[in-house]
Protein backbone atom coordinates (compact mmCIF):
# COMPACT_ATOMS: atom_id res chain seq x y z
CA UNK A 1 0.00 0.00 0.00
CA UNK A 2 1.56 3.04 -0.47
CA UNK A 3 2.13 5.64 1.30
CA UNK A 4 -0.33 8.39 0.38
CA UNK A 5 -3.04 5.57 0.52
CA UNK A 6 -1.53 4.53 4.06
CA UNK A 7 -1.85 8.64 5.75
CA UNK A 8 -5.29 8.70 4.14
CA UNK A 9 -6.69 5.60 5.89
CA UNK A 10 -5.37 6.97 9.01
CA UNK A 11 -6.77 9.94 8.83
CA UNK A 12 -10.35 8.42 8.04
CA UNK A 13 -9.69 5.89 10.84
CA UNK A 14 -8.80 8.94 13.66
CA UNK A 15 -11.73 11.12 12.24
CA UNK A 16 -14.04 8.20 12.87
CA UNK A 17 -12.88 7.93 16.60
CA UNK A 18 -13.16 11.61 17.27
CA UNK A 19 -16.90 11.55 15.61
CA UNK A 20 -17.79 8.94 18.44
CA UNK A 21 -16.55 10.87 20.94
CA UNK A 22 -18.65 13.83 20.11
CA UNK A 23 -21.73 11.82 19.38
CA UNK A 24 -20.71 10.21 22.78
CA UNK A 25 -20.64 13.66 24.75
CA UNK A 26 -24.06 14.95 22.27
CA UNK A 27 -25.67 11.98 23.51
CA UNK A 28 -25.35 12.66 26.87
CA UNK A 29 -26.33 15.94 26.57
CA UNK A 30 -29.38 16.09 24.39
CA UNK A 31 -30.86 13.27 26.16
CA UNK A 32 -31.42 15.73 29.43
CA UNK A 33 -34.48 16.99 27.70
CA UNK A 34 -35.55 14.09 25.74
CA UNK A 35 -39.15 12.89 26.40
CA UNK A 36 -38.47 9.74 27.29
CA UNK A 37 -36.18 11.22 30.25
CA UNK A 38 -37.18 10.94 33.95
CA UNK A 39 -36.92 14.34 35.37
CA UNK A 40 -37.55 16.07 38.62
CA UNK A 41 -39.68 19.41 38.66
CA UNK A 42 -37.81 21.36 41.30
CA UNK A 43 -41.09 21.24 43.27
CA UNK A 44 -40.24 17.92 43.89
CA UNK A 45 -37.18 18.21 45.26
CA UNK A 46 -38.04 18.35 48.51
CA UNK A 47 -40.21 15.10 48.85
CA UNK A 48 -39.59 13.11 52.17
CA UNK A 49 -40.37 10.32 51.12
CA UNK A 50 -37.87 7.24 51.91
CA UNK A 51 -37.83 5.73 48.49
CA UNK A 52 -38.24 6.66 44.80
CA UNK A 53 -39.43 3.25 42.95
CA UNK A 54 -37.95 3.72 39.33
CA UNK A 55 -39.74 2.68 36.41
CA UNK A 56 -39.17 -1.47 35.30
CA UNK A 57 -37.21 -1.11 32.01
CA UNK A 58 -34.66 -2.54 29.76
CA UNK A 59 -34.13 0.19 27.47
CA UNK A 60 -32.04 3.52 29.12
CA UNK A 61 -33.65 5.94 30.97
CA UNK A 62 -32.29 9.35 32.09
CA UNK A 63 -32.88 10.99 35.16
CA UNK A 64 -32.07 14.88 34.97
CA UNK A 65 -32.18 17.48 37.07
CA UNK A 66 -32.92 21.16 37.06
CA UNK A 67 -29.35 23.52 37.01
CA UNK A 68 -30.81 24.75 40.30
CA UNK A 69 -31.76 21.53 41.41
CA UNK A 70 -30.09 19.81 44.40
CA UNK A 71 -32.77 16.17 45.63
CA UNK A 72 -32.53 16.77 49.39
CA UNK A 73 -33.67 13.36 51.69
CA UNK A 74 -34.56 11.46 48.52
CA UNK A 75 -33.12 7.98 48.77
CA UNK A 76 -33.25 5.75 45.43
CA UNK A 77 -33.45 2.10 45.57
CA UNK A 78 -32.60 0.98 41.75
CA UNK A 79 -32.77 -3.00 42.97
CA UNK A 80 -32.20 -4.71 39.60
CA UNK A 81 -33.24 -2.24 37.32
CA UNK A 82 -30.67 -2.00 34.29
CA UNK A 83 -29.52 0.84 31.68
CA UNK A 84 -30.23 3.70 34.17
CA UNK A 85 -28.54 7.23 33.85
CA UNK A 86 -28.24 10.06 36.43
CA UNK A 87 -27.04 13.00 34.30
CA UNK A 88 -26.55 16.63 36.81
CA UNK A 89 -25.62 20.14 36.06
CA UNK A 90 -22.37 19.08 38.02
CA UNK A 91 -20.91 17.58 40.93
CA UNK A 92 -21.08 20.87 42.76
CA UNK A 93 -24.23 22.03 41.98
CA UNK A 94 -26.69 19.16 41.63
CA UNK A 95 -26.92 16.45 44.64
CA UNK A 96 -28.71 13.42 45.94
CA UNK A 97 -28.80 13.16 49.44
CA UNK A 98 -29.92 11.41 52.70
CA UNK A 99 -28.85 10.74 56.17
CA UNK A 100 -29.11 7.52 57.03
CA UNK A 101 -26.74 5.69 59.53
CA UNK A 102 -25.68 1.71 60.00
CA UNK A 103 -28.00 2.73 63.40
CA UNK A 104 -31.05 4.15 61.77
CA UNK A 105 -31.25 1.50 58.92
CA UNK A 106 -30.06 -1.53 60.64
CA UNK A 107 -27.34 -2.18 58.91
CA UNK A 108 -24.35 -0.01 56.71
CA UNK A 109 -25.26 -1.24 53.67
CA UNK A 110 -29.03 0.07 53.78
CA UNK A 111 -27.85 3.32 55.27
CA UNK A 112 -26.72 4.09 51.55
CA UNK A 113 -28.64 7.42 49.45
CA UNK A 114 -27.78 5.30 47.08
CA UNK A 115 -28.18 1.49 46.20
CA UNK A 116 -27.22 0.50 42.38
CA UNK A 117 -27.89 -3.26 41.65
CA UNK A 118 -28.28 -3.30 37.88
CA UNK A 119 -25.73 -3.54 35.27
CA UNK A 120 -25.33 -0.53 32.44
CA UNK A 121 -26.01 2.38 35.20
CA UNK A 122 -24.23 5.64 34.08
CA UNK A 123 -23.57 8.70 36.41
CA UNK A 124 -22.37 11.68 35.24
CA UNK A 125 -21.86 15.58 36.72
CA UNK A 126 -23.54 14.48 39.74
CA UNK A 127 -23.26 13.96 43.53
CA UNK A 128 -23.81 11.80 46.02
CA UNK A 129 -24.12 12.55 49.38
CA UNK A 130 -24.76 10.79 53.25
CA UNK A 131 -25.96 14.24 55.41
CA UNK A 132 -24.90 12.40 58.91
CA UNK A 133 -23.26 14.09 60.99
CA UNK A 134 -19.04 13.22 60.95
CA UNK A 135 -19.11 10.15 63.94
CA UNK A 136 -18.45 10.65 67.71
CA UNK A 137 -15.03 8.94 68.51
CA UNK A 138 -16.11 5.52 70.07
CA UNK A 139 -20.15 5.74 68.75
CA UNK A 140 -20.98 2.20 67.28
CA UNK A 141 -22.81 2.00 63.71
CA UNK A 142 -21.96 5.49 62.85
CA UNK A 143 -21.02 4.40 59.13
CA UNK A 144 -23.32 6.21 56.86
CA UNK A 145 -22.99 5.30 52.96
CA UNK A 146 -23.35 7.73 49.88
CA UNK A 147 -23.21 5.51 47.62
CA UNK A 148 -23.45 1.24 47.07
CA UNK A 149 -22.76 0.09 43.75
CA UNK A 150 -23.28 -3.39 43.78
CA UNK A 151 -24.37 -3.74 39.89
CA UNK A 152 -21.75 -4.76 37.00
CA UNK A 153 -20.72 -2.59 34.27
CA UNK A 154 -20.91 1.16 36.00
CA UNK A 155 -19.24 4.35 35.13
CA UNK A 156 -18.80 7.57 36.59
CA UNK A 157 -18.00 10.68 35.38
CA UNK A 158 -17.23 14.05 37.17
CA UNK A 159 -19.25 12.80 40.44
CA UNK A 160 -18.46 13.79 43.80
CA UNK A 161 -19.05 11.42 46.97
CA UNK A 162 -19.63 12.66 49.96
CA UNK A 163 -19.72 11.21 53.82
CA UNK A 164 -17.55 10.26 56.77
CA UNK A 165 -17.00 6.86 57.59
CA UNK A 166 -17.51 4.21 54.52
CA UNK A 167 -18.28 7.02 52.08
CA UNK A 168 -18.06 4.51 48.81
CA UNK A 169 -19.71 0.97 49.05
CA UNK A 170 -17.82 -0.44 45.68
CA UNK A 171 -19.10 -3.81 46.81
CA UNK A 172 -19.24 -6.13 43.99
CA UNK A 173 -19.05 -5.69 39.73
CA UNK A 174 -16.58 -3.81 37.34
CA UNK A 175 -16.93 -0.21 37.52
CA UNK A 176 -15.14 2.76 36.07
CA UNK A 177 -14.85 6.44 37.81
CA UNK A 178 -13.31 9.16 36.22
CA UNK A 179 -12.36 12.62 37.00
CA UNK A 180 -14.34 12.03 40.27
CA UNK A 181 -14.40 13.51 44.14
CA UNK A 182 -14.27 11.28 47.09
CA UNK A 183 -14.24 12.28 50.54
CA UNK A 184 -14.10 10.89 53.78
CA UNK A 185 -12.73 9.97 57.45
CA UNK A 186 -12.28 5.87 57.71
CA UNK A 187 -12.92 3.42 54.75
CA UNK A 188 -14.36 5.82 52.92
CA UNK A 189 -14.11 3.51 49.57
CA UNK A 190 -14.36 0.28 50.14
CA UNK A 191 -15.64 -3.58 49.15
CA UNK A 192 -15.22 -6.37 46.98
CA UNK A 193 -15.68 -4.43 43.67
CA UNK A 194 -13.10 -4.46 40.39
CA UNK A 195 -12.72 -1.05 39.79
CA UNK A 196 -10.65 1.63 38.14
CA UNK A 197 -10.33 5.16 39.35
CA UNK A 198 -8.71 7.36 36.93
CA UNK A 199 -7.83 10.97 37.88
CA UNK A 200 -9.86 11.21 40.59
CA UNK A 201 -9.76 13.05 44.21
CA UNK A 202 -9.39 11.34 47.22
CA UNK A 203 -9.89 13.81 49.82
CA UNK A 204 -9.76 13.03 53.82
CA UNK A 205 -11.40 15.58 56.00
CA UNK A 206 -10.18 13.47 59.41
CA UNK A 207 -9.78 16.20 62.28
CA UNK A 208 -5.87 17.18 63.02
CA UNK A 209 -3.91 14.33 64.32
CA UNK A 210 -7.24 11.69 63.71
CA UNK A 211 -6.39 7.89 62.01
CA UNK A 212 -7.94 7.80 58.68
CA UNK A 213 -8.27 4.95 56.02
CA UNK A 214 -8.60 5.50 52.42
CA UNK A 215 -9.72 2.23 51.32
CA UNK A 216 -10.67 -1.10 52.47
CA UNK A 217 -10.83 -3.87 50.19
CA UNK A 218 -12.04 -7.25 50.53
CA UNK A 219 -12.19 -10.47 48.54
CA UNK A 220 -13.35 -13.72 50.69
CA UNK A 221 -11.09 -15.46 48.38
CA UNK A 222 -9.18 -15.82 45.66
CA UNK A 223 -10.82 -18.98 44.15
CA UNK A 224 -14.28 -18.46 43.40
CA UNK A 225 -14.78 -17.09 39.71
CA UNK A 226 -16.88 -13.37 41.19
CA UNK A 227 -13.59 -12.98 43.39
CA UNK A 228 -10.32 -13.61 41.27
CA UNK A 229 -10.15 -10.16 39.43
CA UNK A 230 -11.65 -7.78 42.32
CA UNK A 231 -9.85 -5.25 43.60
CA UNK A 232 -8.89 -0.97 43.33
CA UNK A 233 -6.70 0.07 40.99
CA UNK A 234 -6.43 4.36 41.34
CA UNK A 235 -4.18 5.92 38.37
CA UNK A 236 -3.35 9.11 38.09
CA UNK A 237 -5.07 10.37 41.04
CA UNK A 238 -4.79 12.84 44.06
CA UNK A 239 -4.87 12.51 47.88
CA UNK A 240 -4.50 15.71 49.78
CA UNK A 241 -7.03 16.46 53.20
CA UNK A 242 -6.37 16.59 56.57
CA UNK A 243 -5.56 13.45 59.85
CA UNK A 244 -3.04 10.93 59.94
CA UNK A 245 -3.79 8.75 56.64
CA UNK A 246 -3.13 5.16 55.60
CA UNK A 247 -3.60 4.38 52.03
CA UNK A 248 -5.81 1.58 53.07
CA UNK A 249 -6.28 -1.91 55.23
CA UNK A 250 -8.27 -5.05 54.43
CA UNK A 251 -11.86 -4.99 55.22
CA UNK A 252 -11.56 -8.89 54.20
CA UNK A 253 -8.86 -11.51 53.24
CA UNK A 254 -6.88 -11.01 49.89
CA UNK A 255 -7.51 -7.59 49.33
CA UNK A 256 -6.02 -6.01 46.65
CA UNK A 257 -5.26 -2.38 45.84
CA UNK A 258 -2.47 -0.86 43.90
CA UNK A 259 -1.77 3.16 43.28
CA UNK A 260 -0.05 4.44 40.21
CA UNK A 261 0.92 8.05 39.17
CA UNK A 262 -0.51 9.67 42.18
CA UNK A 263 -0.47 12.94 44.10
CA UNK A 264 0.72 11.61 47.90
CA UNK A 265 0.60 14.61 50.12
CA UNK A 266 2.40 14.31 53.34
CA UNK A 267 -0.84 13.23 55.39
CA UNK A 268 -0.01 9.85 54.21
CA UNK A 269 1.51 7.65 57.24
CA UNK A 270 5.32 6.33 56.56
CA UNK A 271 4.31 3.19 56.54
CA UNK A 272 1.10 3.45 54.34
CA UNK A 273 -0.52 0.23 54.93
CA UNK A 274 -1.93 -1.36 57.05
CA UNK A 275 -3.00 -5.32 57.38
CA UNK A 276 -5.28 -5.35 61.20
CA UNK A 277 -5.80 -9.23 61.38
CA UNK A 278 -2.76 -11.54 62.36
CA UNK A 279 -2.14 -13.47 59.31
CA UNK A 280 -3.73 -11.25 56.85
CA UNK A 281 -0.21 -9.49 55.50
CA UNK A 282 0.39 -12.95 53.80
CA UNK A 283 -2.72 -12.95 51.69
CA UNK A 284 -2.95 -9.21 51.08
CA UNK A 285 -1.75 -7.61 47.72
CA UNK A 286 -0.96 -3.91 48.47
CA UNK A 287 1.14 -2.07 45.45
CA UNK A 288 2.05 1.25 44.51
CA UNK A 289 3.90 2.44 41.66
CA UNK A 290 6.10 6.14 40.60
CA UNK A 291 4.12 7.67 43.07
CA UNK A 292 4.41 11.36 43.66
CA UNK A 293 5.52 13.68 46.29
CA UNK A 294 6.42 13.33 50.09
CA UNK A 295 3.72 10.76 51.16
CA UNK A 296 4.80 8.71 48.58
CA UNK A 297 8.16 7.90 50.01
CA UNK A 298 8.42 4.16 50.29
CA UNK A 299 11.49 3.72 52.16
CA UNK A 300 9.63 2.92 55.51
CA UNK A 301 6.74 0.93 53.97
CA UNK A 302 5.93 -2.30 55.68
CA UNK A 303 7.43 -5.35 54.42
CA UNK A 304 4.32 -7.09 52.92
CA UNK A 305 3.94 -4.01 50.45
CA UNK A 306 4.84 -4.43 46.55
CA UNK A 307 6.88 -1.44 44.91
CA UNK A 308 5.42 -2.73 41.22
CA UNK A 309 8.06 -3.01 38.18
CA UNK A 310 7.17 -1.70 35.42
CA UNK A 311 5.74 -4.82 33.85
CA UNK A 312 3.85 -5.64 36.74
CA UNK A 313 1.63 -2.27 37.07
CA UNK A 314 1.31 -1.81 32.95
CA UNK A 315 0.32 -5.95 32.90
CA UNK A 316 -2.54 -5.44 35.69
CA UNK A 317 -3.15 -1.99 37.09
CA UNK A 318 -2.59 0.45 34.53
CA UNK A 319 -5.29 0.88 31.94
CA UNK A 320 -9.08 -0.25 31.78
CA UNK A 321 -8.31 -3.64 31.02
CA UNK A 322 -7.97 -3.93 34.81
CA UNK A 323 -11.67 -4.16 34.41
CA UNK A 324 -12.20 -5.69 30.75
CA UNK A 325 -12.56 -2.01 29.62
CA UNK A 326 -14.40 -2.97 25.92
CA UNK A 327 -16.84 -5.11 27.60
CA UNK A 328 -17.32 -3.42 30.54
CA UNK A 329 -17.46 0.44 29.10
CA UNK A 330 -19.65 -1.10 25.80
CA UNK A 331 -23.23 -1.35 27.91
CA UNK A 332 -22.22 2.51 29.00
CA UNK A 333 -21.58 3.31 24.94
CA UNK A 334 -22.02 0.88 22.73
CA UNK A 335 -21.71 2.99 19.79
CA UNK A 336 -18.40 4.46 20.99
CA UNK A 337 -16.87 1.38 21.76
CA UNK A 338 -17.78 -0.08 17.93
CA UNK A 339 -16.67 2.63 16.32
CA UNK A 340 -13.40 2.93 18.72
CA UNK A 341 -12.98 -0.97 17.77
CA UNK A 342 -13.96 -0.19 14.04
CA UNK A 343 -10.80 2.31 14.27
CA UNK A 344 -8.53 0.15 15.77
CA UNK A 345 -9.28 -2.54 13.39
CA UNK A 346 -8.34 -0.14 10.73
CA UNK A 347 -5.19 1.30 12.06
CA UNK A 348 -3.73 -2.19 12.88
CA UNK A 349 -4.51 -3.01 8.93
CA UNK A 350 -2.64 -0.18 7.72
CA UNK A 351 0.54 -0.41 9.65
Amino acid sequence: MCLKTTCLTCFVALLVALLAVLFASAHLTTNQNSPSALSIPYAAHHKHENDDPLPDTTATSYLCVDQNGHLRKWRFRLANKPNITFQGEGYLWTVIAWNDTAKSSYSTKLSASVHVAGANFIAKNISFKNTAPPPEPGVDDAQAVALRVSGDKAAFWGCGFYGYQDTLNDENGRHYFKDCYIQGTVDYIYGNGQSFYENCQLITIAAAGSIAYITAHGRSNTVRVENTCAGFAFVSCTIDGSGIVWLGRECRRFARVVFANTYMSNIITPEGWNATTSGDEKTVFFGEYKCKSPGANMNKRKPFVHNLTHSQAYSHFLTVSFIDGVECLSGCYPLIISLLSFTLSLASYVM
